[in-house]
Order: structure tokens, then sequence, then C-alpha cells
């Protein structure tokens, strides 16, 4: 079995609220009993991370035939604070990048790849405009603004829960996304993938 996740990403938190943000969605979340204990190495992937806490089992009603994702070794939630993107959303799909403006999608044009490289880079180091010109309409957008499915979710703040359920599942009680928007309020995307 491959190890995946769903990333819930603050796409308006600032740089300088990143920080302030990240603590106060944990501690909504240690509040409903979703995560517990301090954040280690030992339940997330390349990170630390919180352990489920005592409510999940109450929060999410497993299926007949589906293991207790809490009982998992990777099972945490992953907060990250810092520029960061879903860089694994662009190996989910084949359709690439579609264009803001006119909707087209040129996942095949070489000039385009190499300019998204250089706006992820730009955008990451806060460097340059991180601007990619699509080559169907010639309108310039930042990188950001690209659509993707899933979306690549850009921003400065970010909770990574590895091995959890879709949001969107029928099975959970509770909007672990309206959370995270009620607590910062702000937009958050919704993202996932697989290692």
């Amino acid at each position: 079995m491959s190890d995946h996740f769903m990333m819930l990403v603050d796409v308006d938190a600032t740089s300088s609220q990143a920080g302030g943000v990240a603590r106060a969605v944990l501690d909504r979340f240690r509040n409903l009993g979703l995560i517990t204990g301090d954040a280690n190495p030992d339940c997330v992937l390349g990170g630390t991370g919180y352990r489920p806490g005592h409510a999940v089992a109450e929060l999410y009603k497993c299926g007949e035939h589906e293991t207790p994702f809490w009982k998992y070794r990777t099972c945490g939630v992953e907060p990250r604070v810092g520029r960061d993107f879903n860089g694994w959303a662009l190996n989910l799909s084949d359709d690439g990048l579609i264009c803001p403006a006119c909707g087209a999608a040129p996942f095949g044009d070489a000039a385009l790849w190499n300019a998204i490289g250089k706006a992820v880079e730009e955008w990451m180091d806060e460097s340059g405009p991180a601007f990619v010109l699509c080559p169907e309409c010639r309108k310039n957008h930042s990188i950001t603004e690209w659509r993707h499915d899933p979306p690549l979710g850009f921003g400065n703040v970010s909770w990574k829960f590895w091995n959890w359920p879709s949001f969107d599942s029928p099975s959970w009680k509770i909007d672990i996304p309206g959370i995270v928007r009620e607590v910062s309020g702000h937009t958050v995307a919704i993202t996932y993938g697989r290692i």
C-alpha cells in the first residue's frame, strides 16, 4: 500500500500571518480531539506531525471493509509554515495547467513547462513575478492563478493529513476544511497526493 495525503492550504495568509494561523488551527484541532500529543516525525513522512486524537474514531464512521486510518503508523497531521505547494499534484494529472483567462490546457508545450518551472521557483523564493505566459491567448498570469486538478495549493501555511480519507466522504461527521476556514477567515484550497 502506498501512502497518500489530503492537504489543506490557506491561500490568503501572508508570510507574517502564517505562524499564528497554523497555531490557531492546531489549537482548534486539539480542542476538538482531532490531534493529540507533541509534534513528532513518527506519524508523517518527511516532517513532524500530530497523531490523531481521541475524537477521530467518533467523527469518522468507518465502512464495513475499511481499516481505521488512525491505526496506521503514518496517519498524522503535518502543519507546514512557509512558502509551499503541492508538487505531487503535477504527477497526478496528464492535463497540465489550465489558463485562467482562456481555458487552454497547452500540455505538450515545452516552453510553457520551462516557464512553469521558472515561475514556481520565483514564487517559492520570492525572487520574481512568478508569471506564466499562455501560449494560446498570450496573457501573463501568476502561477498561483493557473488551474489544475488537483489544485497545486500555493500558500504560506498548510496542513497535510497523512492517509486520512477524503474530506468530502459522507463518513465524516465534521467539516475539517470548514474549521480551517472558520479559524483563519481565509480561503482554503483542498488538494491531495500519493507517494
